[in-house]
Parts: structure tokens; C-alpha cells; sequence
């Protein structure tokens, strides 16, 4: 099978997945999990990959790598483009302590936990590595939540909340992965230019720039289509650069998204124009994490020290949060086990460093991360819903 025919089958693997995800209306509720959240096409694209019926092919899979770069650098842009300043300080601090304290408190832990049980066990990981692992830990699926509030008559400040942390802790998820991908591209950047960290001040300044201009061009842009293609060129003109510069994809495209955020007048307009996009790209980055997957029984040790961990870390840090805020909020502890789920931007931070580093270590975190989604939504949904009916009985 040749590149252009494995993309249109991708292309169109993703198209019928996201008819699908409209249509269907599962009652099992370990099915709705997989379904919605994406699990189902991480399935999917393992089966049509290397590892299972091979077609496609490890060399197509390498060869596709520029469009697998745009679809992680989409996931970016409009995770950016939600970040309006003006419409940020519409939240109470008090929003933003509770849902930070409990993505940093999760963090830690759950780096604390990673290097010391490694470390116990001998088993030779980086810092690094296991910093973006927890930083895949600590970001919830805002589908997730979703997915359980839908068909449900729960309304107040609990479901408020669900919205609001993995909203986000997203933001919080894709700049602290630009930070730790500045200090891991710096490493190979700094062979050649001795420019330390003004790499990623580089990296925001082409941004923010490239926002800036497309501002200034569509003025005299009268079509939707024409607005459209150049904000593709300009995602891949600051993916290109990521790449070059050893950076995050992610971050790059999220500083884009932000810049015509808060650039463009617009953009209610152009967010609506693009949104139709989102799910097809969503669906088309769980099929490409399924092709570049690789199952290995001896990965699973790492796959049941993180599954553990995640766990005790998620509680704790809702724990952490309910403590603080309790007087404020009302919540309660079990909410930290309720936000379990990871989904598709965890798969995204592991993904954007799987374009960079190909070795046995980033396989095993793409394992780790793929195998702990699928197990989180189910684990989740039940114990949203368990959260949820105990807080009803009690009131």
C-alpha cells in the first residue's frame, strides 16, 4: 500500500468514526467510555497497523509523520484558540487555585512516586521521561466528563467544576510540556547554537508573530476556505519550527491558537468555521497512537506501577484541593478518583514526544499512555457515577 492510499484510508477511517461517535447510543457503561472518548479507533489503528494486520507498514507510518505533526499541532491550536485573556477573567481565582492545586499536587506525587519505585526496581528511565509521563497523568479528559454529564439531570457548582478542571488543566498540561520539551530539545539543540533557554522565548515570539500577521492578511481574505489555508500554513510553519528546533509541537501551535485568540476580532467566526474539523482530527491522532503502538509483556510492569500510582496521586490531589477550598466550594474527596480519565491530549503530550525520540523508552511511554486511557475511561465513568449518587443521597 503506498502513503497517499494508507492517508485516505486514515482519512476516511477518521470520517466514519466521527459519523459513529454522532450516531451511536450505547447503554453499557464501560462501552460508552471506550466509544466517546476515543478508545475504540486506538483499537482500530493498532489492528490496521505494523504490530497486527501490516497495512500500514512501519516505513508508510514514517513517511506520514508530517500529517501525524499537523493533526498533533490542530490538538494545540485550538486548545490556544479557547485561551481568550478576556474571557479567563471571568473565573474566580478561587477556580483556578482549586483546579491548580490539584494538577500540581498529582504532578509531583505522581514524579515523586515514578523515580522512587524505579529506583527501587533498578529500571533506568530519565527524569525527563518520567516528567512527561506525569504530565500525561495529571491533564483529565474534558470528553470524559462529557460524556457522563450527557443524558444526565445533574446541574449546580459540582458540575461546574468538572467542566472547569479539565478545561483547565489542559492549558496548564501543554505549557509545562513546552517547558520540559525547551530543556530535552536544548540538550540536542545546544551541540550546535550555545542559546540556552531563548529557544523557546524564539519559539513564542514566531507564534504570537505568525498570529499577529495572519490578523493583518485576512483582511483582505473574503472567503472561509482562503482563511482556512492560511491557518494551516501558518500551523505548519510553526510546527516546522518546533521540529527544527527540537521543541513541542504542542505548545508551539497552542501559542499560535492563543495569539488569534486574543488578536483576532474574530474568532467566535473562526472557531465555529473550524470546529467541525476537531472530532475528525481527534479520531485521526487515536489511529495514528494505535499504528505506532507496540505490545510488549514487558512493558506491563511499568503499565501497573503508573496505573497504581495515577490512582493514589489523582486522590491525593483532589484531596489536596478539597481541603483548601472545602469552605468555598463545597466538594468532596472523592472527586480527584472521579477525574481519572486522561484522554486525548495525554495521548498528545506522549505523541509529541514519540516525534522526537523513537527509542524502546518512547515506545514503552506510548504503551503506558494508550493501555491507561482505555482502563481510566472505564474506571472513571463508574466512579463519577458512584460519586455522583452518593452526593445526591446525601443531600
Amino acid at each position: 500500500m503506498t502513503p497517499l492510499l494508507s492517508l485516505v484510508l486514515l482519512i476516511l477511517f477518521a470520517y466514519l468514526g466521527a459519523l459513529f461517535y454522532k450516531k451511536v447510543n450505547f447503554h453499557a457503561k464501560w462501552i460508552q467510555g471506550l466509544t466517546y472518548t476515543g478508545s475504540l479507533y486506538l483499537i482500530l489503528g493498532y489492528v490496521i497497523g505494523p504490530e497486527a494486520l501490516n497495512v500500514i507498514t512501519p516505513d508508510i507510518s514514517n513517511k506520514l509523520e508530517v500529517i501525524y505533526a499537523l493533526t498533533l499541532g490542530w490538538v494545540g491550536f485550538l486548545i490556544g484558540l479557547q485561551t481568550n485573556i478576556k474571557s479567563l477573567k471571568r473565573f474566580q481565582l478561587k477556580y483556578y487555585l482549586y483546579s491548580g492545586t490539584i494538577f500540581f499536587v498529582t504532578l509531583f506525587l505522581l514524579q515523586f512516586f515514578l523515580v522512587v519505585i524505579f529506583f527501587i526496581l533498578n529500571i533506568r528511565i530519565s527524569h525527563l521521561e518520567l516528567l512527561i509521563l506525569s504530565t500525561a497523568g495529571a491533564v483529565t479528559s474534558p470528553t470524559m466528563i462529557a460524556v457522563f454529564l450527557k443524558g444526565k439531570k445533574i446541574s449546580g457548582l459540582l458540575t461546574y467544576l468538572l467542566r472547569f478542571i479539565p478545561a483547565f488543566d489542559n492549558i496548564l498540561g501543554v505549557i509545562l510540556l513546552g517547558f520540559i520539551m525547551a530543556i530535552s530539545g536544548n540538550v540536542i539543540f545546544l551541540e550546535k547554537y550555545n542559546i540556552g533557554f531563548f529557544i523557546i522565548i524564539i519559539e513564542i515570539i514566531i507564534a504570537l508573530l505568525s498570529a499577529w500577521l495572519y490578523t493583518r492578511l485576512i483582511k483582505k481574505i473574503k472567503t472561509d476556505q482562503e482563511k482556512l489555508l492560511y491557518i494551516f500554513g501558518f500551523i505548519f510553519l510553526n510546527i516546522g519550527i518546533a521540529i527544527y528546533l527540537h521543541q513541542s509541537v504542542l505548545f508551539s501551535t497552542f501559542i499560535f491558537g492563543f495569539g488569534l485568540a486574543n488578536f483576532d476580532k474574530g474568532k467566535k467566526v473562526l472557531y465555529l468555521m473550524i470546529q467541525n474539523l476537531e472530532k475528525h482530527l481527534y479520531i485521526l491522532l487515536m489511529i495514528f497512537a494505535g499504528v505506532n503502538l507496540t505490545l510488549n509483556f514487558s512493558y506491563l510492569l511499568f503499565l501497573i506501577i503508573f496505573l497504581v500510582f495515577h490512582i493514589i496521586a489523582k486522590y491525593i490531589g483532589g484531596l489536596s484541593g478539597n481541603r483548601l477550598f472545602e469552605r468555598y466550594l463545597h466538594t468532596k474527596d472523592e472527586i480527584g478518583l472521579g477525574n481519572l480519565a486522561m484522554g486525548g491530549l495525554s495521548l498528545a503530550i506522549i505523541l509529541d514526544y514519540h516525534l522526537k525520540d523513537t527509542m524502546e523508552m518512547s515506545h514503552i511511554l506510548l504503551f503506558v499512555a494508550v493501555i491507561s486511557i482505555i482502563l481510566n475511561d472505564i474506571i472513571s465513568y463508574n466512579l463519577l457515577e458512584r460519586y455522583f449518587n452518593n452526593t445526591t443521597e446525601e443531600e
